[in-house]
């Protein structure tokens, strides 16, 4: 009997050791998944994707949803609820951390940070064009999201430092609704609808009410992509993205063009645009390199 306790407190001790490993590595991925939503380049939902939980994570919140609506037939077992809990962890802790120092970045460097930020954004999606450029009516979507991308230049920005509240709502539920994507993120469309600096520095400052007008946006666009990718964008996600891609590719000329005008004359930003180059084709390296390491154990 003593012999059999001994090895039942062991057997009790690795299973535990293994759950402790498994949710701190759900954890790390959070905190990543958040870094990478936090600044434009490469998507949250890219990173679940290359640590293989993107599928669980789609199919779990899909069950959470279709349950809470009131669908008998969703299983809890088949949810993943320590892993959606901890990647949210995760997730949260990162962008509380991270947004302080986008958030000094942009009140004391705003131009340059912006610069930084527009070129992960046009060499991630160009990377991405390139991945999907054998698909079918590939120029046609380009052109398509190039066109719509460029008109922005004609759009006033409809951000700015204190948006109206539609505007934030607006802004939570495009940006939460393509973080889910892979290869798109989040924050590049806050960039775009000029309320990444406003974001920032709300999720820094704790500003409750519009923090609280983002989530609600945030809830509502999250739950619809969920939602669409199990519908309809596995179907098309791949003219999706490029569409989109070719859409960030276009805006991100547009918010170029919008940078004040005596700032082309700055010799120091071209250096920070090549310095932004640089850093992404360093995060599109490695991100192949953990992928295909992730292949060949498979």
């Amino acid at each position: 009997m003593p012999i059999l306790f001994c090895l039942t407190d062991k057997m009790k001790r690795t299973q535990l050791i293994k759950s402790i490993k498994h949710n701190l590595s759900n954890l790390g991925v959070g905190i990543v998944v958040g870094f990478a939503d936090l600044f434009p380049g490469i998507s949250g939902g890219t990173v679940l994707f290359l640590t293989g939980k993107y599928n669980d994570v789609v199919y779990s919140i899909n069950s959470i949803i279709r349950k809470i609506t009131g669908n008998k037939e969703v299983s809890a077992k088949r949810i993943k609820y320590d892993l959606i809990t901890t990647l949210l962890i995760g997730i949260l802790i990162s962008v509380f951390v991270f947004t302080k120092l986008a958030s000094y970045l942009l009140e004391n460097y705003a131009s340059e940070s912006k610069v930084f930020l527009i070129s992960l954004m046009i060499i991630y999606s160009i990377k991405l064009l390139t991945e999907l450029r054998k698909k079918a009516k590939f120029l046609v979507h380009l052109s398509s999201g190039l066109i719509l991308g460029l008109f922005s230049i004609f759009i006033p920005n409809i951000g700015g430092s204190d948006p109206a509240f539609y505007i934030v709502i607006l802004s939570g539920l495009l940006s939460f609704g393509f973080m889910i994507l892979p290869g798109i993120s989040g924050s590049s469309i806050l960039l775009i609808l000029g309320t990444y600096e406003s974001t920032v520095n709300s999720v820094s400052e704790i500003n409750i009410p519009y923090l609280l007008l983002f989530l609600l946006g945030g809830i509502i666009g999250f739950s619809t992509s969920i939602i669409l990718i199990k519908a309809i964008l596995d179907k098309y996600k791949d003219e999706f993205r490029i569409i989109i891609s070719g859409l960030i590719v276009g805006a991100s000329i547009g918010l170029l063009y919008d940078l004040p005008k005596n700032s082309y004359s700055d010799l120091s930003l071209y250096l920070i645009f090549i310095i932004g180059a640089i850093s992404a084709w360093i995060i599109i390296k490695l991100a192949s390199y953990f992928a295909r390491n992730k292949n060949e154990q498979n």
